[in-house]
């Protein structure tokens, strides 16, 4: 015996349908909602991501610039430097070749201060001899 055909599923009422129809137009309508609210999101982050991005950039480019201002008055702080360097060197070298000609001279300085010492001590000698002459003279003509 051949089994009677599986009873189909009723159709549901017309008033459900309309109402299943509604609620998925509602559904659509508040899913393109959430989506355009999810992409005005997405879109204000990239631009403030952006932003951000870009302030960073910029903060680090200030950061060069700074670093280079820097470097440069360094750098022209060194080559003052250096010049003033260079400047003594040629006095230290001046005042090396001055003491280089003085050395002999000093020699000859204590040479001479030897016989002025001699000559100081012949001229005490005298000194007193011409008193003690003196004195024998003054002793003979009393």
């Amino acid at each position: 015996m051949a089994e009677p055909p599986a009873a189909a599923s009723p159709a549901p009422p017309a008033s459900f349908t309309t109402a299943t129809a509604a609620e998925a137009s509602l559904h659509r309508s508040a899913t393109a909602q959430h989506e355009q609210a999810a992409e005005a999101a997405v879109a204000t982050m990239l631009h403030k991501i952006s932003q951000y991005v870009a302030g960073e950039a910029e903060l680090s480019a200030e950061d060069y610039r700074l670093l280079e201002a820097m470097n440069l008055a360094v750098a022209d702080r060194y080559s003052a430097m250096a010049d003033f360097s260079s400047g003594l060197v040629a006095f230290a070298e001046r005042l090396q070749v001055k003491c280089d000609e003085i050395v002999p001279h000093l020699s000859r300085v204590d040479e001479l201060e030897e016989q002025v010492s001699a000559l100081e001590a012949a001229v005490q000698q005298l000194d007193q001899y011409s008193r003690r002459l003196e004195t024998k003279f003054q002793e003979l003509a009393s």
